[in-house]
């Protein structure tokens, strides 16, 4: 039978892109989850240190490296994270105002395997999102925070970037869209 709890969380899970502005997640949570991403079933050898995180809870950093982050993008893409704060109600139109931005990464002078890596740090963001469930926090991945501007910002060598995951606590009425599952599954017998 499985832990109710967990399927629930990981069924519940959405991308949010309103959070609340002034939640500050607890240390001894953020460690936590955390903990979770560090204790991931990885493919990788044991003795590998593929994957890094950056945790950063200081908003006018997070609001930094957004602002370098979209400077490197092309006008229309820009535009149109631009409109998030009219749209969704936010300052911080790359993390929508989460408590916490959590960047994974890895150092090219670390690269083992690289498709283990990517698989490695699929892993641990499902551990982020689904830990953060656990505490009552929303997440949304961010693939618009891979670039020179958030290395710069965040002090991680360009191009060493995986994945962005903003967490934090859904502002009431927050905008979670709808999911469009469109992967096909086959059952064989």
């Amino acid at each position: 039978m499985a832990d109710t709890s967990m399927y629930e969380n990981i069924m519940n899970r959405h991308t949010c892109r309103n959070y609340e502005r002034d939640y500050e997640i607890p240390a001894n949570v953020m460690k936590e989850i955390i903990d979770t991403a560090l204790n991931s079933p990885f493919i990788s050898e044991p003795d590998t240190n593929q994957i890094e995180f950056i945790v950063c809870t200081n908003r006018a950093k997070n609001q930094e490296a957004a602002e370098a982050q979209l400077e490197i993008f092309p006008q229309n893409v820009q535009d149109h994270l631009l409109s998030r704060k009219t749209q969704f109600g936010v300052e911080n139109v790359m993390s929508c105002d989460a408590s916490a931005e959590v960047i994974v990464y890895c150092r090219k002078e670390n690269i083992v395997d690289n498709e283990k890596m990517n698989i490695d740090a699929g892993l641990a963001i499902m551990s982020i999102c689904i830990a953060s469930r656990a505490f009552g926090l929303e997440t949304m991945c961010q693939g618009v925070m891979v670039g020179s501007g958030t290395a710069k910002v965040y002090g991680i060598p360009e191009d060493s970037i995986i994945l962005g995951v903003a967490i934090g606590k859904a502002r009431e009425g927050a905008h979670i869209p709808s999911r469009k599952i469109k992967n096909e599954v086959r059952f064989l017998e």
